[in-house]
This record gives structure tokens, C-alpha cells and sequence, in this order.
């Protein structure tokens, strides 16, 4: 399980568009890193606009912004284009970066968790048990006190 403090585990996934993306992608950039239960959940399709409502706010922060689910690269590329969702969906299908995040609930479902990494590729918060309203307002104003300490 990852904890605040920890190093962001190594991956290799593709997003919507079937490119692959890897730890080291991100490096010298902020990243909020958010796992999503399903494509087109009523929840999920909230969060997902909200934060592409928020993406030119958090690339003003520097901050990259990236979702995973365990849904394929089809699934994410219909979803994205629905959306007008233009940052990476990442699947991670055989549920191996969930796994290293410690994400999975005892059924093997992904609960609802973002993770705010640094440029030095370190966990610096973890947003536990999300709730969809007003989530990803509350990941900008968190970045925000960042910038201003």
C-alpha cells in the first residue's frame, strides 16, 4: 500500500489513444493520479468532466492530470471522445498499478482514491473515499497551497 512519503511505483499502460505511458513520463512534473471505479458510471462521468473543467488551472500549476480504471483502451478512448476528455486514460486492465497503489477493495474493485505526486515522483497526498461533488476543485485548491508555502 502507498503511503504519503512514498516513491510512485514504475508502470507501462496505454490510454485511449493506445500510446504507452510510463513513471518515468512524468518525471520533473506534479501529477494527480486518479483511480475511477468503470467508464461511463454516473459518478465517474462527473469526475471526469470536472476535471477537465479544472486541466488548464492544474497545467498553470504544472500539474499533469491522469486517470485509471481497469477498463480497456476502447472503453477509454469512447469515453474520452464523448467527454471532449483530453488528458490520459490509463488501463490498467490486469489491475497491477491499483494493486501497487493498494486501491483494491476486498472484491478486487477499485475504490475511488487520488493521489497528488510531486516532481520528485513522491506521494505528497492521498484523497481517500472520494466523493464526486466538488473533488476536483478540492485537488486544485490543494496545489494551489503548495505553490504559496
Amino acid at each position: 500500500m502507498i503511503r504519503v512519503g512514498d516513491k510512485m511505483p514504475d508502470f507501462c499502460l496505454k490510454n485511449q489513444s493506445g500510446n504507452e505511458y510510463n513513471r518515468a513520463d512524468f518525471s520533473d512534473q506534479r501529477l494527480v493520479l486518479f483511480f475511477y471505479i468503470k467508464d461511463n458510471t454516473p459518478g465517474w462521468k462527473k469526475e471526469a468532466v470536472a476535471f477537465q473543467k479544472q486541466l488548464k488551472t492544474l497545467e498553470g500549476l504544472e500539474t499533469k492530470v491522469i486517470g485509471v480504471s481497469k477498463d480497456g483502451v476502447d472503453s477509454h478512448r469512447k469515453f474520452a471522445e464523448e467527454y471532449d476528455l483530453t488528458y490520459p486514460l490509463l488501463a490498467d486492465v490486469d489491475k497491477k498499478l491499483a494493486e501497487k497503489f493498494g486501491i483494491l477493495n476486498f472484491m478486487g474493485i477499485f475504490k475511488r482514491t487520488t493521489f497528488v505526486i510531486s516532481k520528485k515522483q513522491k506521494v505528497i497526498k492521498i484523497f481517500n473515499k472520494v466523493k464526486v461533488a466538488g473533488h476536483a476543485e478540492k485537488v486544485v485548491e490543494y496545489i494551489e497551497s503548495l505553490d504559496q508555502e
